[in-house]
């Protein structure tokens, strides 16, 4: 019964993770396991593999049970690699994805994903465990979550974190499964339009459809604004020959005093300059969506035909891809 063999059972398990074979072998019913999970006080991680509690597991307990399950070689990737890279903004899901070489025959759980693939790609290790690089690993998880806002984050949050470009998201998508890629694709190209983040790309769909419409100049994200070879600032979004850009103020970033304090300094820095810089909060700008476009095409609209100093300088940084689908009406280079 399970209630007699528990105490022998519970010495066999290594951080909480048993398998059926390490029962077998230390004189526990190889199906103890499966009764305690149909009681509900145990879990199947994979096929025999078990989770000694109805806890949700760890990164650690998943990465056991993936080792017991596929053995080597494999490589961590999605969402826990994710947490392992200490990247913001990751999904809590509690499942793990690993890479095993083509032709093994092994079977995909709830907890356990595998994915089978034989080309050759970069890795990193720790304590003897190899994950996938950071562009794969956003990717990678990102393919498994259904928000957009979250995928930006996902993605977003490695790009401004300098641990993958625009350039390496984008390839990663291309070179992976296509199905499901709808989200991660349009994450990537935020990021190679220069989004540092999800507000940021969100601000970026509502100024690309009023630039569509032929109610604002394109624009650039995250551009260093320049006079006279000095920097003025580098601004959410600036709209080049008009003298306006907006910055996306979050509470995590602008709540403490000394960070609304900076953010004065920097509005106080374009105004400086004859320059005009509106700015909103995350919350503020899915709240206003429409009504936001209409203040900066007011603000837009508002400046002489001479908006910006002559030896006012945009430098993009991107690099902005004009051939993509959603970014394709915006121009890298200013157009005195």
């Amino acid at each position: 019964m399970p209630k007699t063999s528990l105490p022998l059972a519970l010495p066999l398990a290594h951080d909480g993770v048993v398998t059926r074979s390490a029962l077998t072998a230390g004189g526990v019913d190889g199906d103890l396991g499966d009764r305690l999970v149909r009681e509900g006080s145990w879990i199947r991680l994979a096929p025999s593999v078990y989770l000694t509690s109805a806890d949700a597991p760890t990164d650690a307990q998943l990465v056991d049970a993936a080792r017991a399950h596929v053995g080597p070689p494999m490589v961590v990737t999605g969402l826990v690699a994710c947490r392992a890279l200490d990247l913001p903004y990751v999904p809590d899901e509690r499942v793990v994805e690993v890479v095993i070489p083509p032709g093994t025959r092994v079977v995909s759980s709830p907890y356990v994903v595998v994915h089978q693939s034989a080309r050759e790609r970069p890795t990193w290790s720790r304590a003897g465990l190899s994950y996938a690089m950071p562009a794969r690993a956003v990717v990678d998880g990102g393919r498994r979550l259904t928000d957009l806002r979250t995928v930006r984050a996902l993605l977003l949050g490695a790009a401004c974190k300098g641990l993958a470009s625009g350039q390496e998201l984008a390839d990663e998508v291309e070179a992976g499964a296509q199905r499901g890629s709808a989200l991660v694709r349009r994450a990537a190209e935020d990021a190679l339009a220069g989004a540092w983040s999800a507000p940021e790309a969100e601000a970026a769909d509502l100024a690309s459809a009023a630039v569509r419409e032929g109610r604002l100049p394109p624009f650039l994200l995250n551009p260093l604004v320049l006079r006279g070879g000095r920097r003025v600032g580098l601004p959410d979004g600036w709209i080049p020959g008009t003298g306006v850009g907006w910055q996306m103020d979050s509470h995590q970033h602008h709540s403490a005093l000394d960070d609304f304090d900076r953010t004065l300094a920097v509005h106080d820095g374009f105004a400086e300059h004859g320059l005009t810089l509106l700015h909103v909060t995350p919350r503020r700008l899915r709240q206003l969506r429409s009504a936001w476009v209409d203040l900066l095409c007011a603000a837009v609209e508002a400046r002489p035909r001479a908006a910006e100093p002559a030896d006012l300088t945009i430098e993009p940084r991107g690099p902005l891809q004009t051939g993509s689908r959603r970014y394709r009406l915006l121009t890298p280079s200013h157009p005195r």
